[in-house]
């Protein structure tokens, strides 16, 4: 059995300024993130991190975002050991946190990003 699978997405136009946070309240019967694939279109020093509003890192820490158009994929083998199976239960917020231009780097443009979600 594959499974239900719900594909997040969202799309961030422009030269960002400031950092952006976007929320997901699970439904039953919970999910599992499967993988995070994400990209800025220059070459960014954008940063994300990945989890639950009471651990906002709890499933990616810090991760680079894909540069020049060409995204990252983050899946299981790059969790965090705090959540290495990437569970997320009825009830909880995954929260998804972008860095727009990591330490004082250079700020990301035209960001896409895609969480995908496995159902149970």
């Amino acid at each position: 059995m594959l499974g239900n699978h719900v594909i997040l997405s969202f799309f961030l136009h422009g030269t960002l300024a400031a950092d952006h946070v976007f929320a997901w309240t699970v439904p039953d019967p919970g999910f599992h993130v499967k993988e995070v694939s994400e990209a800025a279109q220059n070459n960014s020093a954008a940063l994300s991190i990945l989890g639950i509003s009471s651990d906002t890192n709890s499933i990616l820490t810090s991760a680079v975002i894909g540069d020049s158009g060409t995204p990252t994929t983050k899946a299981l083998a790059d969790f965090a050991t705090t959540n290495p199976t990437g569970q997320l239960n009825p009830g909880d917020i995954l929260t998804y946190t972008l860095d727009h231009d990591g330490v004082s780097g250079t700020a990301a443009q035209n960001v896409s990003v895609v969480i995908t979600l496995l159902e149970g």
